[in-house]
């Protein structure tokens, strides 16, 4: 069943229910049961699994084909933190109010971005199950849930903020108000009239660029994007004493590009691999394309020429280095699933930055030719002009 084929619905009876939109009424997939409400549901891209996270803080895998339950993620440990003014207990026994309201999957479906009621965001491994990183979306201390611990002359006896209580309120409403935030996942909203407004630190949505390389979380103090700067990181592959930049720079001297391409690639720093694949003549790229093999020498040229595609201005070059790459090596990435997967994130943004260049061309070039067919007109008049 496609993604197209499906809608999703997250009903207040712990279940999420999927319908296929051109089947009759009565088609549609078993009801997928979860133990508390469910809060927020995403598709993989390729629409066969699905994600869900509930109000115990776990992350839900299911399978679309099968309305099956293939992992859970327990994740109300990796966002457990911070407390509350309004907290009775301290942060590390509070692991009931913190919970995912959002999550995401990236392009290749290989990870899980999700985000909540927390000063964390989270990133999974769908396969595994397991927690890669996580970040503190803010260091912000008047924003309430930062602090692990209140301070203590802010505490009264009982362990309830002094900024909580309100002398204007009488036992009874006061006692209400405690009974109605006590409860799991009931929050009350800001009083208008209250001269102190607390405001809450957590992520109300979070998204995967198309690329994979970058992820935005909306938050209590606004917009956060935080991306991949590979340029920075050391990462060789299979280095060997002998490839050094002094050694790839001679190689490259000698005329022996294919050599020097590899030993940069190995070698993993953009610089150097940039000073390769524009050091080799545009006659000579079809047979050094030819030369590479391996999956991770061709994700790191892609890398690459996706990001130069976009600020070079040798356009020509880059893209034929890009049209040779994808001829000789196309047909690898289309039959083998885990290549292709791997080298989806940069595949789009080559074609994004492809697109983004064809489009300013194309204006470019319809202006072009609007001025030469005037030019052409008013050259046709003048000379009927003379004629007469």
């Amino acid at each position: 069943m496609s993604l197209r084929e499906v809608v999703r619905l997250v009903p207040a009876d712990h279940t999420v229910r999927l319908w296929n939109l051109f089947a009759s009424k009565k088609s549609f997939i078993e009801p997928l049961a979860h133990p508390t409400d469910v809060l927020a549901v995403a598709f993989r891209p390729d629409g066969k699994q699905l994600a869900s996270t509930t109000l115990n803080g776990a992350v839900n895998i299911w399978d679309v084909e099968d309305g099956e339950q293939v992992g859970t993620i327990d994740g109300k440990r990796d966002i457990a933190g911070g407390r509350k003014e309004g907290d009775h207990i301290t942060a590390a026994n509070n692991q009931l109010s913190k919970h995912f309201t959002s999550v995401c999957y990236s392009a290749d479906g290989a990870l899980l971005l999700a985000g909540g009621r927390s000063k964390f965001v989270c990133i999974y491994a769908v396969e595994p199950q397991i927690l890669l990183k996580k970040f503190q979306i803010s260091h912000n201390l008047s924003l309430d849930g930062i602090l692990e611990k209140l301070n203590s002359k802010n505490v009264t006896e009982s362990g309830l903020s002094k900024n909580e209580l309100d002398a204007h309120l009488d036992d009874s409403e006061a006692s209400g108000r405690s009974a109605g935030d006590s409860l799991v996942g009931a929050k009350r909203a800001v009083d208008p009239g209250s001269r102190r407004k607390n405001m809450e630190v957590l992520s109300k949505a979070v998204l995967f660029s198309p690329t994979g390389r970058a992820w935005a979380a909306a938050t209590t103090e606004g917009l956060l994007i935080y991306g991949l700067d590979e340029s920075l990181a050391f990462d060789p592959f299979e280095l060997d004493e002998d490839i050094t930049p002094e050694t790839i720079t001679r190689t490259l001297a000698r005329r022996e590009y294919a050599r020097a391409l590899v030993m940069a690639l190995h070698l993993n720093e953009e610089p150097l691999i940039a000073r390769c694949v524009e050091g080799i003549p545009i006659a000579s790229i079809p047979l050094v394309a030819q030369t590479l093999r391996g999956e991770m020498y061709l994700q790191r040229l892609l890398q690459l020429l996706a990001k130069r595609m976009e600020r070079s201005p040798h356009l020509e070059f880059y893209l034929q280095w890009s049209l040779a790459v994808l001829n000789t090596h196309g047909q690898t990435l289309r039959d083998d699933p885990s290549s292709s997967t791997t080298c989806l994130p940069t595949l789009r943004s080559l074609q994004k930055s492809i697109a983004r260049h064809l489009q300013d061309l194309a204006k470019i070039c319809d202006d072009n030719q609007f001025t030469l067919s005037y030019l052409k007109n008013l050259s046709k008049m003048q000379q009927m002009q003379k004629t007469q």
